[in-house]
């Protein structure tokens, strides 16, 4: 109890304690919330009910749904819906009866939402990225209408979905290396994906125009022919967006924690699942970026040119702020500008790109910062050599795939 204000009590009912700053705060910062919750009914034991479930809609509220299972959510609905009922009957007189009334709607109405947000986050009704692991994967993969696979033998090629009908053409330096039929019989709409390993970059010509440079690392999907309504994809990795203009139907990126909406744009988008923080950043252009991680509560930010939206899983929280966009988007041509990162984060960027095992032995050499600018060369060697002058180091190579910095 130590995080509440002197004084403060915790005897009003449903309504007032989801919207009491003092109790959302308390439910946030404890490490054991039922504990906390049992003090607090020992505390205040006539409020006891409203206590419980004020507690676990505050913890919903709270939770990162990418990692809540659906037996947790469908549980957390059922008794929501059943304090729903509960605050309705007439043996609760202390509530007025117009009260009653709005917390029941309320609780009702969140409770159900909640189980509508979890299917919408997790896309029941939206492709899944196909499971595999990138980091033994040394090849391209595309995933056509009908479900078939076709391999790209080549690294940083253009694979164009609208040079074609049915077709999507994978080109390298103007020169045309292959052409998929993509045909598919189905009345539903017909997704494809491309995953993209570690170590390779891929940039894809969607059937509106809309072209995007996937970083290593990455997987898109998307469908074959957009609707007449909208334009959507979903991403998990690293993209750069050049979207192509259309005032009747917005083009979204939908990530895990954000979904980013356009009409015609330039931006970068960084979503990777082994990241905490998802970037947007804005160079040309207007885009509306929305979380989607809460229950309730969930922002929308306006980003204008030049500045970046910067979204951490772990806080749940958006920051929106001018940056540096060249430092963000330089990748696509080859160099990562970094600026007081730590070499720990550096080495995490450099093995994606590459598709390298890089170990850094200490702890004390992993927190060393730096700044700077690594021209992202053919030659693996040449950034070891950097990367380990840069922290006055050196460098072992054990085996082709695997190296270690040291002092």
């Amino acid at each position: 109890m130590k995080n509440l204000k002197a004084g403060h009590g915790f005897n009003g009912d449903f309504l007032a304690l989801i919207k009491d700053e003092n109790f959302i705060r308390l439910m946030k910062e404890s490490d054991d919330p039922d504990h906390t919750v049992a003090e607090l009914i020992n505390k205040y034991p006539t409020n006891k009910s409203n206590l419980q479930y004020a507690a676990k809609f505050i913890q919903a509220a709270l939770s990162d749904k990418r990692k809540m299972s659906f037996d947790t959510w469908k549980n957390m609905h059922n008794e929501l819906q059943s304090y729903a009922k509960k605050v309705n009957k007439p043996k609760i007189r202390r509530l007025t009866r117009s009260s009653i009334w709005k917390v029941a709607a309320l609780v009702a109405m969140i409770a159900i939402a909640g189980v509508t947000a979890y299917y919408q986050l997790h896309n029941y009704s939206q492709p899944k990225f196909v499971e595999g692991n990138l980091v033994d994967q040394d090849k391209a993969l595309i995933i056509l209408s009908d479900g078939s696979q076709r391999v790209l033998s080549e690294n940083d090629t253009y694979i164009d979905y609208k040079s074609s009908d049915d077709a999507v053409v994978i080109k390298k330096e103007e020169e045309k290396l292959e052409r998929f039929e993509n045909v598919d019989q189905s009345k539903d709409i017909a997704f494809n994906q491309i995953i993209v390993p570690y170590g390779q970059r891929h940039k894809v010509r969607l059937s509106d125009g809309t072209v995007v440079l996937l970083n290593a690392g990455s997987k898109l999907v998307f469908p074959a022919k957009f609707s007449e309504k909208n334009r959507e994809v979903t991403i998990d990795g690293q993209g750069f967006f050049e979207v192509e203009k259309d005032k009747t139907r917005p083009f979204i990126v939908k990530t895990s924690s954000i979904d980013i909406k356009v009409l015609g744009t330039v931006f970068d988008v960084s979503a990777y699942q082994d990241e905490d923080l998802v970037t947007t950043i804005l160079v040309e252009g207007k885009v509306e970026v929305s979380q989607k991680n809460r229950l309730v509560g969930n922002k929308e930010y306006i980003l204008s040119p030049g500045q970046g939206c910067f979204y951490s899983a772990e806080m749940r929280e958006s920051t929106v702020r001018q940056v540096n966009v060249h430092k963000y988007i330089s990748w696509k041509d080859g160099v990562y500008q970094f600026e007081n990162m730590t070499l720990l984060d550096l080495v995490r960027q450099v093995k994606k790109y590459y598709n390298k095992s890089i170990q850094i032995e200490g702890e004390e050499l992993e927190l060393v910062r730096m700044s700077g600018k690594l021209f992202l060369s053919d030659d693996f060697q040449d950034v070891m050599i950097f990367l380990s002058k840069t922290v006055e180091g050196s460098y072992e190579q054990k085996d082709e795939n695997h190296y270690i910095i040291r002092k």
